[in-house]
């Protein structure tokens, strides 16, 4: 790396548990690492505020997710909540502590917000979100960037802006939502004051599963074991591929992706180990095991 950046700016300078450590120093934010320093865990932590996020919060997201974008060390990411909820949204304390009602202001906060989704949805590692008690407004839209969703019971759903007099359609949540769980539930959701269930939002494709409240971030610690089974290179590519077709790849080019991707995870020495793992399974007749 080039002299006029500082070694810090380098993601394999340090190991991920010393990198990440810094901020657990913001308020409402507690990070680590697990699993051989191969999974990242942020979870929001003002739990009083219903993990409400402050201006410092949203700055050390978007930081973090910087460094994600080029970490090859951490290859799975869990986002979740302390206490009773995954998160409220905007700390509206912190916001009016913010200078200037000019537009440039409102522009620039907003966009701090808006394009957290976006960075959610490009970092190479999966995100497993473990969502739990009222979620609203930025809270929802960073759960459901997540590329898998896990609900306990006390789950309940519903936009935030739109209680605000703004539109619904806030922070990524008109993009993600029809995407997620179709064009009536999005409507209903965006256009309304009701809260969904953890059931309805499993019924609608929002969640994956639900699990007791004191089980959920056992089910998140074994989603992301079942990831690590993968070979690194092999859930970069199924993440990017997937994204490209959400965002209107068409058939033909998202098989063109995919195999290139096939070309490309397979040439590497990680997956020859895993095939041959899978050749032993096979020979022992446990097709079904786990790699």
């Amino acid at each position: 790396m080039s002299s006029e950046y500082p070694d810090e700016w380098d993601p394999l300078s340090e190991p991920p548990s010393k990198r990440y450590a810094k901020f657990n120093e913001v308020e409402g934010l507690k990070v680590w690492v697990e699993e051989d320093e191969k999974v990242l865990w942020i979870r929001f932590n003002r739990p009083h505020r219903l993990n409400a996020i402050t201006q410092a919060g949203y700055n050390a997201l978007h930081g973090i997710l910087d460094m994600l974008l080029l970490d090859r060390q951490i290859r799975v990411v869990v986002l979740s909540g302390e206490g009773k909820g995954f998160s409220s949204g905007l700390d509206f304390d912190s916001a009016n502590k913010a200078p200037g009602p000019d537009h440039k202001t409102l522009f620039f906060n907003q966009r701090k917000y808006s394009l957290l989704p976006l960075k959610f949805r490009t970092i190479p590692q999966p995100v497993i979100s473990l969502m739990k008690g009222k979620i609203v407004g930025s809270g929802l839209a960073y759960a459901l960037s997540a590329d898998v969703r896990i609900a306990d019971p006390t789950l309940s759903i519903s936009s935030g802006a739109n209680r605000m007099g703004l539109g619904g359609t806030d922070i990524a949540l008109g993009w993600l939502l029809p995407r997620l769980c179709g064009w009536s539930a999005t409507s209903e959701i965006l256009l309304t004051f009701r809260w969904l269930d953890a059931e309805r939002c499993l019924r609608s494709g929002l969640v994956s599963t639900i699990v007791p409240a004191d089980k959920l971030d056992d089910e998140g610690r074994k989603m992301a074991k079942d990831m690590l089974e993968l070979s690194h290179l092999g859930l970069i590519v199924t993440k990017m591929n997937l994204n490209a077709v959400a965002e209107g790849a068409s058939m033909r080019s998202a098989i063109t992706a995919e195999d290139t991707a096939q070309i490309f995870a397979g040439s590497n020495p990680e997956a020859a180990v895993i095939n041959e793992r899978l050749k032993r399974n096979v020979q022992k007749g446990r097709v079904g095991s786990k790699i």
